[in-house]
Order: C-alpha cells, then sequence, then structure tokens
C-alpha cells in the first residue's frame, strides 16, 4: 500500500473532497493506470514478464484506491449534499461512470496477464498499442474537461468535445483491429481473451464520453 500512498499524496487526495475535486482526482487514477496498462503491454510483448506483473499489481492498487475514494464520497453525498449547479443524481451517475473507467483498466490488465501476448499477440501489438494510446489521450482530455469546468466553461466544452472527437477515432482504430483480428488463425480460448481484450479498451473511451455527456449537462448551468 505504500506506492499507491505515494500515488495518493501526489494527486493530492485529501481526507474529505469536494464533488469537482472528486472527479478530477478519479480521472487522475484513471490516467495512472492508462500508463500503467500500456506499460504493461510494452513489457508482455517484449517477454518481460516480472515488469508486466509488477504494472498488473500496480493497476491492482489503483483500481482499489478509486474504489476507496468513490465510496468514501458517495457517503460524503449523503451526509453534506450536493452544492449547486451540480446535482446529487449528476454525481451519482458520474461517479458510476468514472469508476467503469479505472474497472474496465483494470480488465484489461487481467486479461492481458491471462493472455501472456505471445507470437499472435506480438502481431497486433502496434495497433492494440496505438488504441491504448488514443485511449489515454481521451482520458486526459476528459481531465482537462473536469479542471476547466470550474474557471472557463467555454473551454470545458471545448475539451468535451474533443472527447467525442478522440471516442470516434477510438471506435475506427478499434474496428482495424478487429478485421485484423478476424484474419487470424486462433486457438479458441486464446480468440475468446484477446477479443475481451479488445472490448475492453474500446469501452473505456465509450465510458469518457459518457462521463462527458454528464459534464456537458453541468457545464450548461455554470454557463
Amino acid at each position: 500500500m505504500r506506492l499507491i500512498s505515494r500515488l495518493a499524496k501526489a494527486l493530492g487526495l485529501r481526507g474529505h473532497l469536494e464533488p469537482m475535486e472528486y472527479m478530477a482526482t478519479h480521472v487522475k487514477y484513471s490516467i495512472k493506470a492508462m500508463e500503467a496498462l500500456i506499460e504493461m503491454l510494452d513489457h508482455a510483448a517484449a517477454g518481460r514478464e516480472k515488469e508486466a506483473y509488477e504494472r498488473l499489481q500496480l493497476l491492482h492498487l489503483i483500481e482499489s484506491e478509486a474504489d476507496t475514494l468513490r465510496r468514501e464520497t458517495m457517503e460524503q453525498l449523503t451526509v453534506r449534499g450536493v452544492p449547486p449547479p451540480l446535482s446529487r443524481q449528476d454525481m451519482i451517475r458520474l461517479m458510476r461512470i468514472l469508476d467503469m473507467i479505472t474497472d474496465g483498466i483494470h480488465d484489461a490488465g487481467r486479461l492481458l496477464s491471462v493472455l501472456k501476448m505471445g507470437e499472435v499477440c506480438r502481431r497486433l501489438y502496434p495497433k492494440i498499442r496505438r488504441l491504448m494510446e488514443l485511449t489515454l489521450s481521451c482520458i486526459r482530455e476528459l481531465e482537462k474537461s473536469v479542471e476547466l469546468l470550474e474557471e472557463d466553461v467555454r473551454r470545458s466544452l471545448e475539451g468535451i468535445r474533443r472527447v467525442e472527437e478522440l471516442e470516434r477515432v477510438c471506435d475506427i482504430e478499434y474496428m482495424s483491429l478487429l478485421e485484423s483480428f478476424s484474419e487470424m488463425d486462433l486457438k479458441p480460448v486464446k480468440a475468446v481473451l484477446l477479443r475481451e481484450l479488445l472490448e475492453n479498451v474500446e469501452k473505456i473511451s465509450d465510458f469518457c464520453e459518457d462521463s462527458a455527456d454528464v459534464l456537458k449537462l453541468i457545464a450548461v448551468r455554470v454557463g
């Protein structure tokens, strides 16, 4: 837990977070998790199993810390309520979606650890990495939108539009990956695992877009 405690400190995590601080902190956790997943992919593709396993452990810790953050914030919402222009309904919906992002990254890591890459997956490595990099860009744009929401609504909305644009690019990259995947002669178990891995990564950008939709509603009220 020492490593994740240092991460929490680096992210500015305190005992009690206001709703906007919660959103920003949770998205930062997602960024750290996505970076760890990409590093895990790199190590797995290069046959560095020890390093890949270490990144998987980091993913476990980040996901656990994000869950704790969500539960504590939910308790605070029950006791303290939500200040306008936010609403409790907005926050609960957004918290669930943000949690899906970290859960999706964590699930992708677990699938990657079982898959163990191998020659088959190394053939798809550049495209898988490209999809993950695009997904990371999508999360980073989501972070910017959250951070700008209170100080510059117009720029926040611009960031939200970039999230939506990146989600469409991720969809295109995902379809390209599926085309390459369909041309490969894989054993059934490996084919199922690889397909689930790709689906998990693709869903992360979908969740980013869902989060952006909620932020857009909040931004309209702020504006």
